[in-house]
């Protein structure tokens, strides 16, 4: 029965941490993966280059972060608006 405040069983579900069925998972794509590594790279050398950069660009997903969409929020009424007076440049 779960109560607040109770420890036990929590290092399997820490964040950032895996289960040992993810790790195995991962591992085993990673090792197909580098045998077909050469295929892959001639696969992408057939397609044509639109086709190719929507390939790469799919696959970078899994490599790069994923970026979140970040708000700035600004009060422009309270903002100073500059004055520019061009009759004073020659």
């Amino acid at each position: 029965m779960f109560k607040p405040g109770n420890q036990e069983g929590k290092k399997s579900s820490r964040k950032g941490i895996s289960n040992k069925s993810t790790a195995k998972l991962k591992a085993t794509i990673s090792l197909i993966l580098e045998h077909q590594i050469e295929k892959l790279s001639i696969d992408l050398d057939s397609l044509e280059p639109k086709d190719r950069v929507q390939a790469l660009t799919n696959l970078l997903k899994y490599i790069l972060p994923i970026m979140k969409a970040v708000e700035l929020e600004q009060d422009i009424e309270k903002r100073e608006i500059p004055v520019i007076n061009f009759t004073d440049w020659q």
